[in-house]
């Protein structure tokens, strides 16, 4: 395993705990968690990466077969295999939807930067009880936040890129 992913999953507070299960999951994870205030359009896109990460490795775990090759694909096939229900399928399905709109739509407001990083810590917590990756240790922890970090696009100078982008018409700061 690269040892950047092992440094990476020994430094986030939230996100480390599934290395054994899936060194992807860290990096995902991870990498949402730290660009939460930075950058919060690309949190959110790493949080897709999160979601889709996990569906292809519990399709993987469970032999679950998807007719189409979108992710809305392989969660349809993981809930008619009994994978996912209820609030787990909404969670990935949040996750996926509001990846998009931060993909496609460049939106990227820190709150929903900070649900969707507690909603892939909630779906990592799932997944590490789930029997398909039993015995483990019982996970017994909350979601730390992220703190905030200061970055070259905040304050003033995020202010005037912000009434830059609105003038310009291709989208509004968020």
């Amino acid at each position: 395993m690269d040892e950047r992913i092992r440094e990476l999953a020994r430094r986030s507070p939230n996100f480390g705990f599934l290395l054994d299960l899936e060194p992807m999951l860290v990096l995902d994870g991870a990498g949402a968690e730290s660009y939460v205030y930075s950058d919060p359009n690309a949190a959110l896109f790493k949080a897709r990466q999160f979601g889709e990460t996990l569906a292809k490795r519990l399709a993987a775990d469970s032999g679950t077969r998807a007719r189409g090759t979108r992710q809305v694909d392989l969660l349809f096939a993981l809930t008619r295999d009994g994978m996912v229900e209820g609030s787990t399928r909404r969670a990935f399905d949040g996750l996926r939807t509001v990846g998009n709109q931060a993909v496609h739509g460049h939106y990227g407001e820190v709150r929903a930067a900070l649900d969707a990083v507690r909603t892939c810590f909630e779906l990592g917590a799932w997944y590490h009880r789930t029997p398909a990756t039993a015995p483990r240790p019982r996970l017994c922890r909350p979601l730390t936040p992220p703190a905030p970090r200061p970055t070259p696009l905040t304050g003033p100078t995020w202010k005037c890129c912000a009434k830059s982008w609105e003038r310009s018409g291709t989208g509004s700061a968020r």
